[in-house]
């Protein structure tokens, strides 16, 4: 049986447990950081503590599961888009796969030597040169490259962005002599 004085402790710790579930579902990518400050201002004096266990509560649930079903019900504060982790290990592959050392390095050291082998043998990758099976070098002469100007196409450029990643997209575009998102070469007359 908790004491008066645990009760006054968990009382007065209350909020603070609401903000560090808030900040986890932030953290964990389930809410929208712009979210936060609302959640907490709608829910803060709502949160209960349980003379009982002094387990702090909100709508008789255990906090990070009440705000789980929360947020499912508040679709404004879901993220939307592409989850910047998925984005970033993306980009780290991409690099990888075109020969970066210091992206096989980074490769390395989130995934685990194990994972990291892995995952060079996998896509035959190894550091300082490009995968065997990278087709994002420009010079291969059988590929089309719409920064080129004969084969200028906005389309295909956002595809080739989306689906190998700037770095890879922008090999292209300077094979072309132009950047991403350059505007289309003005045909000499």
């Amino acid at each position: 049986m908790p004491t008066k004085l645990d009760l006054e402790i968990a009382e007065a710790g209350r909020n603070e447990l609401l903000l560090q579930s808030i900040d986890r579902m932030v953290l964990a990518g389930k809410m929208r950081i712009e979210a936060a400050k609302d959640c907490y201002d709608l829910y803060s004096t709502k949160c209960v503590v349980d003379p009982q266990t002094c387990q702090v509560t909100l709508e008789n649930r255990p906090l990070d599961e009440a705000l789980t079903k929360i947020i499912a019900e508040r679709p404004l504060w879901v993220p939307q888009g592409p989850d910047p982790k998925v984005e970033a290990q993306k980009e780290l592959e991409s690099a990888a796969l075109a020969g970066s050392v210091s992206a096989h390095g980074a490769l390395f050291k989130s995934m685990g030597r194990e994972g990291y082998e892995a995952w060079c043998k996998k896509n035959s990758a190894k550091p300082g040169t490009p995968a065997a099976g990278d087709k994002t070098n420009a010079d291969d002469s059988d590929r089309k490259n719409p920064w080129l100007a004969g084969q200028w196409s906005l389309q295909e450029q956002g595809r080739i962005v989306k689906a190998l990643g700037l770095p890879a997209a922008q090999r292209l575009a300077q094979a072309a002599g132009v950047h991403v998102g350059a505007v289309r070469p003005v045909k000499a007359a």
